[in-house]
């Protein structure tokens, strides 16, 4: 198996068709994954005109990268959403976040995708009073949540605690089918291979053709182009195995507290049984090499296993404050939806469903909204983070600048590894690939000139500061970046 193709299976998928020429309509959407696609279909709905763009294909976007769990727990605890907001706002982010989990569920009986409710369980391997506060804060935000003395697991555990009402799908299977249906629609067109190159007032631009429409979207995970909210969320890569074990825990979706934690679940592709196991968490662009060995440890250390079968991993955003930003930017007329933490696929549908909620002026959602509000400045709950985060990346700024070593002439290098160097004062990103290729490229990011990093596990260059990611030869795979970077012709700094 591809790793960037776990989910996918035998289903016809949606054509691709690639945008051309200059195209109107009401709402164009940038991003053709969970949080786009929901947009779109929530919006053609109530009859309105939408183009969505994708930058690749469908089944490259982050949605068909995760673990596909489903869960009304968040990452950053409920405890802490009260003790930083209020108990009204937990409320708030329960109840929205099983809105969510709850059309996905409608949704796919529209769509087949392996949807089954499960039970979720958060647990402790060392302190039997460190989910004391969690459990209550869960409570009092209106979840189904109990203490457990017993999980189909073949380890040892202190303290957990059960969610209800949590779920697992097919997320390739489940954007596939949402894509054919509004494909079919007379209202709506879905352009892959389109990559926003540019904007100009209404219009977004791409490499062959343009749109202008009312209102803009961006579904892209992070904001492309420069954006306020660049300083405001933060890029963090979480890596996963797929394997096979001699004993399977039972069917319900697992995460522990270590920092980074891990998450575990079961699931079955082409009626091969795996065990999913994620975890190993770090800042995009500060790599460590020794991630999937972490994880494997991990592994090996409880369960009994037969083959890892695949490894990937996906990137996600924390926020400053501890909560998404969903809804209109500071731009009138476009829309964001950033920030989701490893809670990606729940928080990007509900992005769906607020902000088409704004585009229709529905007033569906609008206590909500407030709660999410991407114009929402909280200097104070956000503080501690915002200041560690960006001092973070103008120490990049500086000091991968000045540490990138002069020399005469690029380096020699062992294959699959990557440096950056000074070579008549330009900044150079020279790797050399397993089949012994060296490929030279401009080691600065075109977002906002930060200094790039090799990624050796993934082969990639990393922008620490953003988490732009570019191939060896410096194609863009993810931005906020819109170009690649460039490349560099070596014979005339060689001599």
């Amino acid at each position: 198996m591809n790793h960037k193709h776990f989910w996918k299976t035998s289903d016809a998928k949606c054509p691709v068709v690639q945008l051309e020429g200059e195209k109107e309509a009401e709402v164009v959407i940038v991003g053709a994954g969970i949080t786009g696609l929901t947009t779109a279909y929530s919006l053609v709905e109530k009859g309105k005109t939408v183009v969505v763009l994708e930058a690749e294909e469908i089944v490259h976007s982050a949605t068909t990268l995760s673990s596909a769990h489903l869960t009304t727990a968040i990452d950053y605890y409920y405890s802490n959403i009260q003790s930083k907001y209020n108990s009204n706002t937990a409320r708030i982010v329960a109840q929205s976040r099983k809105t969510a989990i709850a059309f996905i569920s409608a949704l796919a009986e529209k769509f087949p995708c392996d949807f089954n409710f499960v039970p979720g369980f958060l647990y402790s391997e060392h302190d039997p009073g460190e989910l004391s506060a969690e459990h209550r804060a869960a409570l009092e935000a209106g979840l189904k949540v109990s203490t457990e003395t017993k999980m189909d697991l073949p380890f040892d555990f202190k303290q957990a605690l059960r969610f209800e009402e949590e779920a697992v799908f097919n997320p390739y299977q489940y954007l596939n089918g949402l894509a054919k249906y509004l494909n079919n629609s007379d209202l709506c067109t879905i352009y892959q291979n389109s990559r926003v190159m540019g904007r100009e007032g209404n219009m977004l631009i791409t490499d062959k053709g343009s749109i202008e429409a009312n209102d803009i979207v961006y579904a892209t995970h992070y904001p492309i182009f420069i954006d306020m909210h660049q300083t405001m969320v933060y890029p963090y890569r979480s890596y996963m195995l797929a394997a096979k074990v001699e004993e399977y825990p039972g069917d319900a979706v697992f995460w522990d507290t270590h920092t980074p934690y891990h998450y575990t679940r079961t699931c079955e592709i082409d009626g091969e049984k795996y065990l999913l196991v994620g975890g190993a968490d770090h800042k995009t662009g500060e790599t460590e090499e020794d991630a999937y060995e972490k994880l494997e440890e991990y592994l090996h250390g409880r369960y009994k296993v037969k083959e890892i079968s695949m490894k990937w991993s996906s990137q996600y955003f924390e926020p400053a404050d501890g909560l998404p930003y969903i809804g209109k930017s500071f731009d009138g007329n476009e829309y964001i939806a950033t920030g989701f933490s490893g809670d990606g696929l729940v928080y990007g549908t509900l992005a769906g469903l607020l902000i088409s909620d704004a585009i229709l002026d529905t007033a569906l959602y609008t206590e909500w909204r407030a709660v999410y509000d991407a114009q929402r400045l909280n200097p104070v709950k956000a503080s501690g983070k915002f200041a560690k985060e960006n001092i973070s990346v103008a120490s990049h700024m500086v000091k991968d600048r000045v540490n990138a070593k002069k020399v005469d002439k690029p380096p020699v290098l062992p294959p699959g590894e990557g440096k950056v160097v000074t070579i008549s004062g330009e900044k150079l990103a020279v790797s050399k690939n397993t089949d012994g290729k060296e490929m030279y490229v401009s080691a600065v990011c075109p977002h906002l000139k930060c200094v790039v990093t090799w990624n050796k596990l993934e082969q990639t260059w990393d922008c620490p500061c953003h988490g732009s990611r570019f191939s060896p030869s410096g194609k863009l795979i993810a931005g906020p970046a819109v170009l690649g970077l460039k490349q560099i012709d070596v014979s005339f700094k060689a001599d």
